[in-house]
């Protein structure tokens, strides 16, 4: 059994349609079995509870949602606009969502970006 974080999105970028207003799993921010969000601005938002245990990456975050300064794809899965279940891509650049795309639509260079940040 794995661990994954929970994401909506509600940010209107390139390809967000594709997401239609579902939640998400990753294992790319964690796997505490948290809750974020991207926000209509683009950025991802931590929603940290009172009752949260303190978590050793987290430490430093007080009780409230936090902006996630984050520069890095993340992969999303869930149930498309459709309810067809697939595998997305989330680019964010100086925190913000730049675009989503299909994990098989990336083009080979931004497969190669996402090995060399991922790997």
């Amino acid at each position: 059994m794995g661990l994954f974080d929970t994401v909506r999105c509600q940010a209107r970028v390139p390809g967000s349609e594709l997401l239609g207003d579902g939640e998400f799993q990753t294992s790319d921010l964690g796997r505490w079995c948290d809750r974020f969000t991207i926000d209509i601005s683009g950025n991802l938002v931590h929603h940290r509870t009172r009752n949260q245990p303190e978590k050793p990456l987290w430490r430093y975050m007080t009780d409230r949602d936090i902006a996630i300064p984050i520069h890095r794809d993340i992969r999303l899965t869930g149930d498309d606009a459709a309810g067809c279940v697939a595998h997305f891509v989330a680019r964010f650049t100086d925190g913000r969502l730049q675009w989503v795309k299909r994990l098989e639509q990336l083009s080979q260079e931004e497969q190669e970006y996402f090995v060399v940040v991922e790997g």
